[in-house]
């Protein structure tokens, strides 16, 4: 990940993990699923940040 961190407020477990290193990933898609609190929560790519 380009040494990119991936953060969530809470604490968790990831369940899912829906991409690999180098794959293609547009805003809106769907990178890990985490539960917390025995909630599921997707998590989706954000847009890309313009420098």
């Amino acid at each position: 990940m380009n040494g990119q961190q991936i953060t969530a407020e809470m604490q968790g477990s990831i369940l899912e993990v829906n991409v690999a290193e180098g794959d293609d990933v547009s805003a809106g898609d769907v990178i890990c699923v985490l539960e917390a609190m025995k909630i599921s929560s997707r998590w989706p790519a954000r847009p890309q940040r313009r420098p």
